[in-house]
């Protein structure tokens, strides 16, 4: 490797791959990446800025709203110092906590194939939440996405 090449991670090398796919002109087809990719918001902030759809894995330590994320601008108390930015209102939930929140009802058992130990099978669901990396950089969240969970 030449010395002067900089380090990027591999989210920031798929995302120059899909870059240089598009000036190509290929057509845009959704985006199917593991956790490793999946795991990484500016990933999914770039897919979103370049108007890809996508489904990707994430971790069950992922940080989403379960509700829209509402952005509160804090009262200005006159002679308390600097005035806070905006934030969020409440806490983000981890996907982990979400999907013990959820009604048994909401699940559905799904078999995908015979193998041979038997059926492959697995309980789903799916729900619509807000990523929340945001939340702790004071960035604005992405728009609401449909999280699949297994």
């Amino acid at each position: 490797m030449p010395a002067q090449t900089p380090f990027r991670t591999k989210p920031e090398l798929a995302l120059e791959l899909i870059d240089q796919l598009l000036a190509w002109g290929l057509r845009r087809q959704p985006v199917l990446a593991d956790a490793g990719y999946g795991n990484s918001s500016e990933f999914r902030t770039g897919l979103v800025r370049r108007g890809l759809q996508y489904m990707v894995g994430v971790e069950s330590s992922t940080a989403v709203w379960a509700q829209l994320a509402q952005r509160v601008q804090p009262r200005r108390r006159p002679g308390r110092g600097r005035p806070r930015g905006p934030y969020y209102q409440g806490r983000p939930l981890v996907l982990r906590e979400l999907a013990a929140a959820l009604s048994p009802r909401v699940w559905r058992t799904i078999t995908w194939r015979q193998g041979t130990q038997g059926p492959q099978r697995s309980r789903f669901t799916a729900c619509r939440v807000q990523s929340a990396h945001g939340h702790a950089h004071r960035q604005l969240e992405l728009e609401a996405v449909w999280v699949l969970i297994e």
